[in-house]
């Protein structure tokens, strides 16, 4: 089992909460009894970490727009998987992002400070079946116009 907290920003908190709500019964389905529920929580970036611990893994999409929000991007990206607590693991950020954003080498360059960066070819991904196996659960969407890449950010080690 895991912890899952889902965070946005406070106005699209009724919506995630609403999402959860309608697919309520799949959730309960993949848990196959296990307890907890996903949190729904506001995070206002640039205010650290107000959870109490890091997180094993940080997922984001579509969160380099703005070129004037990346340091308080990158500085919560670091907060969330910095070790809080005696025993933690630094936590890493699989970021899912558009190729063609003006905003996407600036962002690595930024992150590639606090960040190891490694790129993930499509053709490196997990297969689906091993995935499947594990419980993932997987949304195929038509591609949209502007192709995507993924990368994964491991926390350095000071």
């Amino acid at each position: 089992g895991m912890d899952v907290t889902i965070t946005d920003k406070k106005s699209l908190l009724p919506l995630l909460n609403l999402n959860l709500k309608q697919n309520e019964d799949l959730l309960k389905q993949r848990r196959n009894g296990s307890e907890g529920w996903p949190k729904v929580v506001d995070l206002f970036w640039g205010t650290g970490n107000p959870f109490g611990h890091n997180f094993h893994t940080v997922l984001g999409s579509d969160l380099t727009y703005d070129m004037d929000i990346l340091p308080i991007l990158l500085s919560t990206m670091v907060a969330l998987c910095t070790p809080v607590n005696e025993g933690e693991a630094a936590g890493e950020v699989i970021l899912s992002y558009g190729k063609h954003r003006a905003a996407i080498p600036v962002f690595f360059e930024q992150a590639a400070e606090y960040f190891e960066l490694h790129h993930v070819p499509k053709e490196n991904m997990p297969p689906i079946k091993e995935l499947l196996a594990r419980g993932a659960d997987f949304f195929f969407l038509k591609q949209i116009s502007q192709p995507t890449g993924i990368v994964r950010m491991r926390l350095k080690q000071k």
